[in-house]
């Protein structure tokens, strides 16, 4: 296993002003925006995928207790476990039957409007024909089409989308 780098200075100023209660706050406020999503039925299909990964590891493990604590003869924690599994199951039932929301990248129509142009362009370039001064022009917008293309992408993709 490779040896970690020190922390700089700043790094490590930082990491000691992490407050370990801003931390519990900032998880229960995640937690609870996560379960409003899922009750909510805002799932792309990829999260919806996650979720019910995860919901069926949860149950399995569940299970999993509920079979060792009968095998121990501790039938309440068994009771208890397959309650829980009862309930994990309707939740991965109810997330199955969710339709997944699609996602809408931040700047959508203008990203389509600026393919559009791009294609054009693309067109006028492949031509064998002279173009006039006029479309010569339009020809010259490419570069900063494919920056301002490029920016809105960046922009509109997600925290967690994958490059």
């Amino acid at each position: 296993m490779a040896a970690l780098e020190p922390l700089t200075e700043a790094e490590q100023q930082q990491y000691d002003l992490v407050d370990v209660s801003g931390l519990e706050l900032k998880i229960t406020w995640l937690t609870a925006q996560m379960e409003r999503m899922i009750d909510g039925g805002e799932l792309t299909v990829s999260e919806k995928a996650d979720v019910l990964s995860q919901l069926s590891m949860k149950l399995e493990q569940l299970k999993v207790q509920a079979a060792d604590a009968e095998s121990d003869g501790k039938t309440k924690r068994a009771d208890k476990a397959r309650t829980l599994a009862a309930e994990l199951e309707a939740r991965c039932a109810t997330v199955r039957e969710l339709k997944p929301t699609p996602y809408k990248p931040k700047f959508e129509a203008e990203i389509r409007a600026c393919q559009k142009k791009l294609k054009e362009l693309e067109k006028l370039e492949k031509s064998k024909v002279v173009l006039p001064l006029e479309e010569v022009q339009k020809l010259n917008a490419k570069p900063k089409l494919l920056e301002d293309l490029a920016a809105m992408m960046a922009e509109s993709r997600g925290w967690f989308a994958d490059e």
